[in-house]
C-alpha cells in the first residue's frame, strides 16, 4: 500500500516491478565501474557489465516485505504481466515554451502560458502531455518576482520543489531564490532568510511533530538550493556550505526519528458487521464488559457478525478461548486458532465438541 496524497491505495504491478528491479542492481556505482572495466579488458567477456567469473545467478537481488501479509502480493506481482503502457508522457522542450511565450504580452502570467500550451497542443495518440500541477504552483509562487526571463521561469518550474497550498513554507523560499536570480546577486546561503537555520541550534524536541516537520521543510529547501546552484552557479556560490548544512540537518532528523516511537493507526471502516462494543452490549445486555470486548475483537478480526447469536451461545463463545487452552493442556493437542473457532458461529455445536475433545481439531 502507498499513500497517494488522499488515501492509501495498492501499489500497481508495474511499480512493484520497478522497485524490485533495484534489488537486481544492488552493486554500487564504483563496483559496477570496476566490473565493467575488468570485463571490457577481457577478450572472453560477453557481458560488458559483468565480470567473466561471475554467473548471472550471483548478481540477482532478493525482494521481500516488512509484513508477511504483503509477501503474497509481491510474489503475485512478480509473476504477472504488467499492464501495457498505452502512451508516453512528454513535456514541451524549452525552445518551444520560449517561442510560444513570445506570442503573449510580457505581463502575461507564466502559468497561463503553460495552460494555453497544454490545451492547444495536438499530439499523436501514443503520447500525452505530462500533468502541470507542480509547474503551475511554482509558476504562481514566483510570478510576483520581476526581471525573471522565460528561461529562468522554466528552470524554476522544473525544480524539485513541492507547493501544497498558499501557506506552504516553500513559497517564500522559492520567491527569495528567484529574486536572487533576477537581481543576479545575494545567493549566499547564510543570507537566505527563508532558510530557518536557527533550527540547528534548537534542542531536539522528540515529542513535537511540528519540530520534525520544520526540519523536513528546511531539508527540502536546502535540496532546492543545491539543485539551483548547478543551474545558477554564479548566483548560488556557497554550495560547499549548503552541503555541510544539509548533513547537519539530516543528522538532526535522524536523531529525532531514532528517539521516537511510532504506532500504526488503525482506522475504523464502515461495515454492516456489528463488532462495536456498544452494539454487542445492546444485543446481549447479560454480558459483562470484558466478554463483550473479547467477542467484539474476535468477530472483528474475522469479519463476522454476532447477529443471530443466542445468549447461551454468546456466553459459550466468550468462554471458548479459555476452554481451548484447557483442552490443549489435557489432551496435548494443537487445535486450530481460537479466533477461527469463534468465527465459526454457525458451527458452534461442533466447536463445543471440539473444545471438550470429542471431535477432531
Amino acid at each position: 500500500m502507498k499513500f497517494n496524497g488522499r488515501s492509501e491505495v495498492p501499489v500497481e504491478t508495474s511499480q512493484i516491478k520497478q522497485i524490485a528491479g533495484r534489488a537486481g542492481r544492488y552493486r554500487t556505482a564504483a563496483q559496477a565501474t570496476e566490473t565493467s572495466a575488468e570485463a571490457s579488458s577481457s577478450p572472453d567477456a560477453k557481458t560488458p557489465n559483468m565480470s567473466p567469473d561471475v554467473s548471472p545467478a550471483q548478481t540477482l537481488g532478493l525482494v521481500t516485505t516488512l509484513d508477511r501479509s504483503g509477501l503474497s502480493v509481491i510474489q503475485k506481482a512478480m509473476t504477472s504481466q504488467a499492464d501495457p503502457i498505452m502512451s508516453a508522457g512528454i513535456f514541451p522542450p524549452d525552445s518551444v515554451l520560449i517561442s510560444f511565450a513570445a506570442y503573449f504580452p510580457p505581463s502575461t502570467p507564466f502559468s497561463y502560458i503553460l495552460i494555453r500550451l497544454h490545451n492547444t497542443s495536438l499530439l499523436n495518440p501514443r503520447f500525452h502531455l505530462c500533468i502541470l500541477k507542480e509547474h503551475l504552483k511554482i509558476a504562481d509562487a514566483i510570478e510576483p518576482v520581476k526581471n525573471l526571463t522565460i528561461s529562468d521561469r522554466i528552470i524554476f518550474c522544473a525544480a524539485p520543489a513541492t507547493v501544497k497550498d498558499k501557506d506552504d513554507p516553500m513559497i517564500p523560499v522559492l520567491r527569495e531564490l528567484a529574486e536572487c536570480v533576477a537581481n543576479n546577486r545575494g545567493g549566499n546561503i547564510l543570507d537566505i532568510r527563508g532558510l530557518k537555520l536557527e533550527l540547528l541550534e534548537m534542542e531536539v524536541n522528540v515529542g513535537s511533530r511540528i519540530f520534525l516537520e520544520k526540519l523536513e521543510a528546511l531539508h527540502k529547501a536546502l535540496v532546492l538550493y543545491l539543485w539551483l546552484s548547478y543551474r545558477f552557479a554564479g548566483v548560488f556560490n556557497t554550495q560547499a556550505v549548503a552541503f555541510y548544512i544539509k548533513t547537519l540537518v539530516e543528522e538532526k532528523i535522524q536523531n529525532v526519528l531514532s528517539r521516537r516511537t511510532f504506532t500504526r493507526r488503525i482506522k475504523k471502516q464502515k461495515s454492516p458487521i456489528l463488532t462495536d462494543f456498544a452494539n454487542i452490549k445492546r444485543h446481549h445486555p447479560e454480558s459483562d464488559n470484558q466478554d463483550s470486548r473479547k467477542l467484539g475483537a474476535y468477530l472483528s478480526d474475522h469479519g463476522r457478525s454476532e447477529n443471530g447469536l443466542s445468549s447461551a451461545d454468546f456466553q459459550t463463545a466468550c468462554n471458548i478461548p479459555d476452554q481451548i487452552q484447557d483442552s490443549r493442556s489435557r489432551h496435548g493437542t494443537q487445535p486450530r486458532s481460537s479466533l477461527d473457532l469463534v468465527a465459526s458461529l454457525r458451527g458452534l455445536k461442533t466447536v463445543q465438541e471440539a473444545v471438550k475433545g470429542e471431535a477432531p481439531l
